[in-house]
């Protein structure tokens, strides 16, 4: 078993437990198998690059932060899915940010965007 740090995302201090003779990794918070990810005190633009590392150890089994353990097409399918709601949600915030939009305006602008692709 080894404790790993894959890189900022839900928080600095992410830790994720790997067992690398299984391929069982214990993501935590980095990933979310069909779950929106919190991100109140997230490092959003370093999480989707700590999602390269994720991939990058190979493993078999997931078990995110929220939502069903995940394994080969579904384990992808959650890294994803996760890398696919930051994404949307960091461009989304940008560009209210950069528009001067209100808070509310901002949180319209963010649940349309993310509605059709991850509404329920």
């Amino acid at each position: 078993m080894q404790l790993s740090w894959l890189g900022r995302a839900h928080t600095e201090g992410d830790t994720a437990v790997w067992l690398p003779v299984d391929r069982i990794l214990f993501a935590g918070d980095l990933v979310e198998a069909s779950a929106s990810p919190y991100w109140g005190d997230a490092y959003i633009q370093d999480w989707i690059g700590t999602l390269k590392n994720v991939r990058a150890l190979g493993a078999q089994i997931v078990v995110p932060g929220r939502g069903a353990v995940v394994r080969d097409a579904a384990m992808e399918q959650a890294i994803d899915e996760t890398q696919e709601y930051l994404t949307i949600l960091r461009n989304t915030v940008r560009a209210a940010v950069l528009r001067e939009a209100s808070i509310a305006e901002t949180y319209h602008d963010a649940e349309s965007a993310l509605t059709p692709r991850f509404g329920n």
